[in-house]
């Protein structure tokens, strides 16, 4: 239990949380760090989405406006019963309703670019966020935002454009380097086609930053990358395991099947070199995953194996066109 002199106020901003919206093991991990660290004497808080497709009971905390594309957005904040076990605040937008009701959006599908939905619903998601510090109480006290793959990797590019009067330090969490929501700076004559026509008021501010360069895609410098900016940006970045850590400074291996930085590596390098780059193993929660009370597995010559596989198959199938069904209405592009 951390005593009151090292407990911190910290703020879990990310597009999953188990329990609420979950498609991967992203969501999990933002349940299981909150709730251990509440265990532990921490202020911690969590912020999502409001997806349309998810029914969450929740109750209305305020209106606010979001400045975004060519006149502000009124917004909802949402927080979910207090029965659920960590602390959740919900950003309601129309970006999350209706056809954006899902969690992720596969654009492509839909005959548009890569992350073309997605990229819009979070840098709004961001901006949103940004607003919150700047204006809200129980925000404006976090001393920490920690920050989970590209759908917030914007929020440290805002910070530094527009910095509210308490600005927290910021760690960048990164899941899956393989989806990294690059999108065009400037896409004349396009609604919501990139950077410039979300954040028109800050466009200027942003070609006299220094912070230009590094939030734009090393290999298609015309477009800004959210993954980049977290990394860059961010007082300091982990991910998932120690080696994990390692294999993103190096770059990818196709010939030899090694995925790595995945075109940021020299970044991710950078940043290790800095020692601002950890890894950290995601494990078990040892209260809900116990080997020693876990039931005994079948051996092969077990009778019983071949009558649990003949079961676990017919259910399997039972279960096949609704898993498939769900898979493809939310997988989309993360």
């Amino acid at each position: 239990m951390s005593s009151k002199l090292d407990s911190k106020k910290i703020l879990l901003a990310a597009a999953e949380c188990r329990g609420l919206a979950k498609v991967g093991g992203l969501g999990d991990v933002v349940f299981d760090l909150a709730q251990h660290l509440t265990e532990r004497g921490h202020d911690v808080s969590v912020v999502l989405p409001a997806y349309g497709s998810q029914k969450i009971l929740s109750a209305h905390v305020l209106d606010f406006l979001v400045p975004f594309g060519e006149s502000p957005v009124t917004t909802r904040l949402l927080q979910v019963e207090k029965s659920f076990p960590v602390k959740t605040f919900l950003i309601d937008g129309p970006f999350f309703s209706g056809d954006w009701g899902e969690i992720y959006i596969d654009s492509q599908a839909r005959q548009k670019g890569p992350f073309e939905d997605d990229a819009l619903r979070f840098a709004f998601f961001c901006r949103a966020l940004h607003v919150l510090f700047k204006t809200h109480p129980h925000f404006q006290s976090r001393e920490i935002a920690h920050l989970h793959d590209w759908h917030t990797g914007f929020l440290p590019l805002l910070l530094k454009l527009d910095p509210p009067k308490n600005i927290p330090k910021t760690l960048f969490t990164i899941h899956n380097l393989d989806y990294q929501g690059i999108r065009p700076w400037d896409s004349p004559g396009i609604p919501w086609g990139g950077f410039r026509q979300w954040f028109p008021d800050l466009w200027e501010k942003l070609l006299e930053s220094p912070d230009f360069g590094p939030a734009s895609d090393p290999r298609y410098s015309e477009c800004i990358n959210p993954m980049r900016c977290g990394i860059k940006l961010s007082l300091g970045v982990s991910t998932v395991s120690p080696t994990y850590a390692q294999e993103i400074t190096q770059a990818d291996a196709p010939g030899r099947g090694f995925i790595g930085g995945r075109g940021l590596e020299h970044d991710l390098s950078q940043r290790l070199a800095e020692g601002r780059l950890w890894g950290i193993l995601n494990g078990l929660d040892a209260k809900d995953h116990v080997p020693r009370q876990a039931g005994r597995p079948l051996d092969a010559d077990d009778p019983q194996l071949f009558l649990a596989k003949r079961a676990l198959r017919s259910d399997f199938l039972a279960q096949l066109p609704f898993l498939v069904g769900e898979a493809k209405a939310r997988l989309g592009q993360r």
